[in-house]
This record gives structure tokens, C-alpha cells and sequence, in this order.
């Protein structure tokens, strides 16, 4: 007995100090604080608005990020490309990346476009995950041409590394060298790419930075540091700051980009759950700003990832778990050429990864926050109807409703919600 209690001893310590090689993911856990709310009251009280939302009749995945130029929006896919979104119909505008995407394609060939943004001139900003800032010159004329701005390689001389995950963009408008655009993007992490975001998560990487570029002098530099998976970004009004959806950290921060306050950052709302993407509302009355989620909770409802929040060796020994046996199978497969054994190594090393992770929660909400930081309105389906979302674009009715199209990073629809006075 003894001496399988020592054997199993010997493994998890391996598993959980042994070097990092092709059967132990590299990753280190650190504790932190889960601040879950302890309900959901006042503005976030339960609701079925958002479940009423309509799912518009166009086939499209992952629209993302939503912009619109006249009154037709454009929003990026799995697949890499830039579609235009008609009522019933999906058009095509351009492709990112190297335009190679088949069946044996990776997501990395195809390209992520997620980020996207128009300036007053209809020049439209993509932002791809793997292959860095764009430029789409028209989108209203056949085959646009596509200039890469800046890829993340290009990173490599900041300090904190080079770029391996660029995700949302917002514009400062005629405020660079001889008044070009300057970009602001959220850049995830130093290490880890897309594909493997889930252990940036599972890990608390803090490698996230709020980068700067300004277009005609083909200039990057940090604007701000210490992010916890920066999702989306909104310049404020006033233009002398950038609003930071902390998806690790479940709240919004507020960097300075001008004034006395320049390069700090403040707390500037707690939220309800993993915030994607933060876009200004229609409301000219008021500054304020829609947040979508990808998953929102409360304390009576945790997932693992909050229950081992302050428990960081025993998150990398579950990854490294996970991951360990899953290679050990899908070796044995690539060398006996079983093709069974392989997907069933292949299927189990994120088994563990999406435990932790956000899958398990299918509440969706979307809030509306205000100058102050705080929450004024929320919509919610807590059916899982209109559920795992990623931007709010509002635009203004003939009659003064609130139009709402919601995205989404992973769902196959696009929603509208219209919320009337």
C-alpha cells in the first residue's frame, strides 16, 4: 500500500514541478481572488429581456465585433473574413491573413478577425488575432485592398515581449503624426497565442498590455501594463482615456492616454461576469458604454475556476493532468496509427481546461455602464437563449427605440433586441 501511496506521490509531484516538455504544458498558476457578487440586485435583478432577442435569419460564425457604415454592418468570422451583414444575406468584403482556409487548414492560416472599427472617413480597422492591425481602404467597392498595419511580430522590441494575441481595437481619431488615426489595442498575452488562451485564463497571466500605434509614423509602444486577459477597449469621451475590459478579472479599468494621469491606470467598474467587448452607446443624453458578456455568475452559482482561484498548484496539476494523458494517447495513436486513439487524446487534453472555464454557465447578459463606473441597465437570458456574447452595437430608431445587435465569439447567429421608451 505503501508503496503505491509513494508511486502516486512521485507522479503528481512530477506532474506538478517536473520540467515542462512535450507532455507537460509550461504553466504557472498564480492565486487570486475570485470577487464574485454576492447576488444579482438593484440593476442586475433577474430578467428574460435579453431571451426575446431575434436571432437574424443570416448564416455567419463568430461575428465578434460589429461596425456599421452606411447602415450596414460589417463584422469578421471564423475563417478570416470581413462580411457585410444584410437582412437575409452575408456578403463577403475581404480576407485576413494569407487566404489560405480548407479542411486542413489551422485557425492560424485562416485567420481571426476580431476587433473592427470605422473612422469618420469609412476607412475600416480590423484587428486579426494572428496576423496583427488592418486597413480596408473602401468597403463599398469590389475586391477593397487590405494593408497589414502592424503584426504582432512587430511587438518584439516593446518591453514585456512580443505580442502573441492581439484582440479589440478602438480609433483616437486624427491625434497622430501629421493628424493621421492612432489605435489603441488590447493585446492579451506574451504567452500565449489564441489557440492556447484557455491556460492565460487557467494560469492568471498578467503579460496583458494596452498597446498604442500611430498610423503614419508606423510607431508601437505601451500605453499601459499588468492586464489580465484585456478583451475590449473604448476610448472615452473626453479622449483622455481607455476603457479595459478585464476578462480574468471581471472588470473594467480606465488607462490614461493624456493629461497629467498619463500611462496609469484605475479600477473603474466591477461586473458581473467575463466581459468581452465594450462599445459606446447611442445615448447623446449620457456617456455611457454597453458591456456583453461571455458568461456571468454569482456566488451561489461559482465555477471550478473560482473555487481554485487561491489554489494554484492544484490548477496546474489538473491542466497538467489533463494535458499528460492526453498526449501519452494520442502518441500511442500517431505511432500504431490508430485513428480512434488518436481523437480520443486529442479530446481529452482540454477536458480539464473546460471545467475550469466558462461552458458550464449559460446566463446571457448584457449592461449598460455609465461615466461613473456604474451598472444602470442589464438584460438578461438566463435560459441560455442569447447567451455567450462579445459586443452591443446600438444604433437610434425612427422613433426613438433602442436597437441593439449583439455578437458573439462563438455563436452562429447574430441577435437584435429592440428596447423601446
Amino acid at each position: 500500500m505503501w508503496k503505491t501511496a509513494i508511486l502516486v506521490a512521485a507522479f503528481v509531484s512530477f506532474l506538478t514541478f517536473g520540467p515542462p516538455n512535450q507532455y507537460l504544458i509550461d504553466i504557472e498558476p498564480i492565486a487570486y481572488s475570485a470577487n464574485l457578487f454576492t447576488s444579482f440586485d438593484g440593476p442586475l435583478e433577474h430578467n428574460t429581456i435579453l431571451s426575446d432577442a431575434e436571432h437574424l435569419p443570416v448564416k455567419i460564425h463568430g461575428p465578434e465585433s460589429l461596425a456599421v457604415w452606411d447602415n450596414k454592418i460589417y463584422t469578421g468570422t471564423f475563417g478570416g473574413l470581413v462580411v457585410r451583414v444584410d437582412e437575409d444575406k452575408v456578403v463577403p468584403i475581404a480576407k485576413i491573413g494569407n487566404g489560405k482556409c480548407d479542411a486542413d487548414s489551422t485557425l492560424q492560416e485562416c485567420g481571426r478577425p476580431l476587433g473592427v472599427r470605422f473612422n469618420s472617413k469609412g476607412i475600416l480597422y480590423v484587428v486579426d488575432a494572428f496576423h496583427g492591425l488592418h486597413m480596408i481602404d473602401s468597403v463599398t467597392v469590389p475586391n477593397p485592398k487590405v494593408t497589414q498595419l502592424l503584426a504582432t511580430s512587430a511587438t518584439n522590441n516593446l518591453s514585456g515581449g512580443v505580442s502573441l494575441f492581439f484582440d479589440d481595437i478602438t480609433v483616437d481619431e486624427g491625434t497622430g503624426t501629421d493628424g493621421g488615426d492612432v489605435i489603441y489595442i488590447s493585446d492579451v498575452s506574451t504567452k500565449w497565442d489564441p489557440v492556447h488562451s484557455t491556460y492565460a485564463l487557467i494560469e492568471h497571466d498578467k503579460s496583458g498590455r494596452l498597446l498604442k500605434y500611430d498610423i503614419n509614423a508606423l510607431k508601437v509602444t505601451v500605453a499601459g501594463t499588468d492586464f489580465a486577459f484585456p478583451n475590449g477597449v473604448q476610448i472615452t469621451d473626453s479622449k483622455d482615456a481607455v476603457i479595459v475590459c478585464e476578462f480574468g478579472l471581471r472588470r473594467l479599468t480606465r488607462t490614461f492616454i493624456k493629461g497629467p494621469k498619463t500611462g496609469k491606470t484605475e479600477f473603474f467598474a466591477a461586473l458581473p461576469g467575463e466581459c468581452d467587448n465594450i462599445r459606446r452607446s447611442a445615448n447623446s443624453e449620457e456617456e455611457t458604454y454597453w458591456v456583453a458578456y461571455t458568461s456571468v455568475r454569482n456566488a451561489s452559482t461559482p465555477l471550478m475556476v473560482d473555487r481554485l482561484a487561491d489554489v494554484p498548484l492544484l490548477r496546474k496539476f489538473l491542466v497538467r493532468l489533463s494535458h499528460f494523458s492526453g498526449t501519452v494517447i494520442e502518441n500511442i495513436g500517431n505511432l500504431y496509427n490508430i485513428k480512434q486513439l488518436q481523437s480520443l487524446g486529442h479530446s481529452i487534453k482540454p477536458t480539464i481546461e473546460n471545467l475550469f472555464l466558462l461552458y458550464a454557465s449559460n446566463y446571457g447578459m448584457i449592461t449598460e455602464v455609465n461615466a461613473n463606473g456604474k451598472i444602470i441597465t442589464a438584460y438578461s437570458s438566463p435560459d441560455g437563449q442569447t447567451t455567450h456574447l462579445s459586443e452591443v452595437l446600438e444604433l437610434k430608431g425612427d422613433k426613438g427605440e433602442r436597437i441593439l445587435y449583439i455578437g458573439s465569439y462563438l455563436n452562429s447567429y447574430l441577435a437584435r433586441l429592440v428596447v423601446r421608451k
